[in-house]
């Protein structure tokens, strides 16, 4: 919608719908905006101009209008919500062998880098690297792609700050990947053009093929038997998934000892029937996942009756406490 936006009033509007749709779904929306105006500023300077205004004017406006906690005290809850993420509690993480978060010191700058290095397919990694190269060195016409290696930079530096919560593995920063799926298509893209359109092929009778189809067809092979590889390989726990950098997911446990699970996916039942063991009365406190989770275990007759569940953090969690 932005890149139809510079030509086009219209879209300029639906770009500040999309935009405002995108906010009420997620805060790092947010981050979105200086980019693109930036970019704009740059390489569109009199085309702008109305999505600029979509954005500034009627994106707000469908923001507030999804989201009826707004119509209230707008401008303090807005205020509020903001302030929210400028706090962010630094939930807990294991990551190469170490707790981090909850009292502890954040997770090391790096986290953001090496958990996408990790846990991004290689092959895509590859054309990626490949687009990244490309926009490099046709900088004076890839404009979108300067676009999107930009963006997909600043997410990791923003990630990667001192005071950005680093946990989840790769949520926090999730708008990364369709950033780096767009360069690697373009990173495919400029392999497949080096090959010469006059090499073909005769495949099938009066059916020929040229080189660059051949490889076109092998890079979507590569791809997609990664993807299909790894989904056979790792379900249902698809979470969980590491590439061969690390040897896959035992090697990302035993050898460099990474968190491998997330979101209450080790909430099974040898856990289930471990906390109704739990002396009558006990308070059970949720440290990286919703307590709604147990709430709705207990209304189905799974847990106790009796359980209590303290959602309530300590400011500094003692580091022995924390470990037990």
């Amino acid at each position: 919608c932005f890149f139809k936006g510079l030509e086009s009033p219209w879209w300029a509007v639906a770009f500040g719908v999309a935009y405002g749709i995108a906010l009420a779904t997620k805060i790092n929306a947010v981050l979105l905006a200086p980019i693109l105006l930036i970019w704009g500023h740059v390489f569109h300077r009199r085309g702008y101009v109305n999505n600029f205004f979509a954005m500034v004017f009627l994106a707000p406006v469908v923001w507030v209008a999804l989201w009826p906690w707004l119509w209230h005290d707008t401008a303090a809850r807005i205020l509020e919500y903001l302030y929210f993420f400028s706090r962010h509690q630094m939930t807990a993480v294991f990551y190469l062998g170490r707790i981090y978060g909850y009292g502890r010191e954040n997770a090391p700058w790096h986290y953001p880098i090496v958990m996408t290095l990790v846990t991004v397919p290689i092959p895509v990694l590859i054309f990626a690297i490949c687009g990244v190269a490309r926009t490099a060195v046709h900088c004076r016409w890839e404009y979108r792609g300067i676009l999107f290696t930009v963006y997909a930079a600043l997410l990791l530096i923003h990630a990667a700050l001192p005071g950005s919560p680093k946990y989840d593995g790769t949520r926090l920063f999730f708008s990364i990947f369709p950033m780096l799926a767009i360069l690697a298509g373009g990173g495919a893209d400029s392999l497949v053009q080096i090959f010469p359109w006059t090499r073909t092929l005769q495949v099938y009778r009066n059916v020929r093929v040229n080189m660059r189809q051949i490889v076109a067809g092998v890079f979507f092979a590569i791809v997609l038997g990664n993807g299909l590889s790894a989904i056979v390989t790792y379900h249902p726990h698809e979470l969980s998934y590491f590439n061969l950098f690390t040897g896959g997911l035992h090697g990302a446990w035993e050898r460099y000892e990474f968190e491998t699970t997330y979101w209450a996916e080790g909430l099974n039942r040898e856990v289930i029937d471990n906390l109704n063991t739990l002396p009558e009365g006990a308070r059970i406190r949720p440290m990286a996942m919703h307590p709604m989770v147990l709430e709705h275990l207990q209304e189905w007759g799974r847990l106790r009756k009796d359980l209590q569940f303290n959602t309530a953090l300590p400011e500094v969690a003692a580091p022995d406490a924390a470990e037990d």
